[in-house]
């Protein structure tokens, strides 16, 4: 009888310690809120402490009874907590989520200080103050894999799978490979049907001329962008070329007319 009375009595007061929690807990999670641009994690729910076996569940502030059915994040006065079948997970690093985002959990509890790139089944992922910065889409320069680089980030989403350009915050164009910006690429990159002129990983977008490609072909760009519309007579390292369409013909020999002028041409350079 005296163990049904404690075992009540333990359960009332867990609920009249949650609902004097709820102010504090309330106050911790609108700072938080401004802080990290998250959502509160679920009020319904409070972390408490069972001292018949030790552990932490993840209570009903109404009935007091552990909620087994939940798997997310719930709070107390001590920080937000992953909670797997009502039961905190103190061993859980990663990822987590629950109807209100996503959060970095660090031995079982959220932490809002950390900003990094975090791996889970879906991708990797930017958190910034202990959430996935869904807002998020640019490059960003942060240390990850050993090194400092600057990363490409798509709506939080790291793209470590893609290869492409994009815009820096200060305008200008960069290429990437495989999410990362390669400062050693020269070269030209074909994006939305135009290919662009790379000069050590930047869109040169200034640049008007010829242009070794990688395969060894020379073609012609006007403000950093291959001018298919180009016919006639263009240079590069002090020799004249032969251009049609863009792409200077290194396997013609013969004769070209160019602004009234008959040039000869041998395997596309211009000798006389």
């Amino acid at each position: 009888m005296t163990q049904n009375i404690t075992a009540t009595t333990r359960k009332v007061l867990a609920i009249l310690l949650s609902a004097a929690l709820l102010v504090s807990v309330a106050v911790v999670g609108f700072v938080t809120m401004n802080r990290s641009n998250a959502a509160t994690p679920s009020a319904q729910l409070y972390v408490g402490y069972n001292e018949e076996d030790g552990n932490w569940y993840a209570y009903d502030i109404t009935t007091g009874q552990v909620d087994t059915s939940y798997t997310g994040i719930a709070a107390n006065e001590n920080g937000w907590w992953r909670i797997e079948r009502g039961k905190v997970n103190f061993e859980f690093t990663g990822l987590a989520q629950n109807d209100n985002g996503w959060y970095y959990v660090e031995n079982g509890c959220v932490n809002f200080d950390y900003e990094g790139i975090v791996s889970n089944q879906h991708g990797y992922w930017y958190v910034r103050y202990g959430t996935v910065a869904f807002d998020y889409t640019g490059f960003l320069y942060i240390y990850f894999q050993g090194d400092y680089g600057y990363y490409y980030v798509e709506g939080g989403q790291v793209k470590l799978r893609d290869t492409g350009i994009a815009q820096y915050s200060d305008g200008s164009w960069w290429y990437y490979e495989n999410g990362k910006i390669n400062f050693d690429y020269n070269g030209s990159y074909t994006y939305k049907g135009t290919t662009y002129k790379i000069t050590e990983g930047h869109v040169d977008t200034g640049f008007s001329g010829l242009s070794q490609n990688p395969d060894g072909t020379l073609t012609r760009f006007d403000n950093g962008g291959v001018n298919r519309q180009y016919n006639g007579i263009a240079r590069i390292n002090g020799i004249a070329y032969y251009v049609r369409r863009g792409v200077a013909k290194t396997n013609y020999t013969g004769k070209i007319i160019v602004n009234g002028k008959t040039y000869q041409v041998e395997k596309g350079v211009i000798v006389g």
